[in-house]
C-alpha cells in the first residue's frame, strides 16, 4: 500500500520517493566500485532512477494549465522549473562531489 501525504505543491508518493532513493543509492556504489570499492553491478539503476524522474517531469507538463499557455509562456515556465530542479539537487551535488573529489586524492596520491 502506497501511503499518500499532501503537501503544497501536490500529492507525494512515499513508496516512489523510497524507490528513487534506492536507486540513487545504487548508482552511487557503481561509481564507488570504479574507484576502488566493491564491485555493484547496478548498471540498469541509471535508467530506472531517469524513468521514475521523467515519469514525473512528464506528468508536470502535461497538466492542464501548462498545455493551455501560449508556446512563449511554455518556454519560460519549462526554463525555471529546470532552474528549480536544478537549485534543488545542488545541496546534495556539492557534499557529493567534495567527498568524490577527496576519496579520488586519497586513492591516487
Amino acid at each position: 500500500a502506497t501511503k499518500t501525504v499532501q503537501k503544497k505543491s501536490g500529492v507525494r508518493m512515499d513508496f516512489v520517493d523510497f524507490l528513487r532513493f534506492f536507486a540513487a543509492i545504487m548508482i552511487i556504489f557503481r561509481h564507488f566500485s570504479i574507484v576502488g570499492g566493491p564491485k555493484v553491478e547496478s548498471y540498469f539503476f541509471v535508467e530506472f532512477f531517469f524513468m521514475l524522474a521523467g515519469f514525473f517531469i512528464f506528468k508536470h507538463f502535461q497538466k492542464p494549465a501548462f498545455v493551455r499557455k501560449s508556446q512563449t509562456a511554455k518556454m519560460r515556465e519549462s526554463i525555471a522549473y529546470t532552474w528549480k530542479r536544478f537549485k534543488a539537487f545542488l545541496p546534495y551535488t556539492i557534499p557529493v562531489v567534495l567527498v568524490c573529489v577527496l576519496t579520488f586524492a586519497y586513492i591516487y596520491y
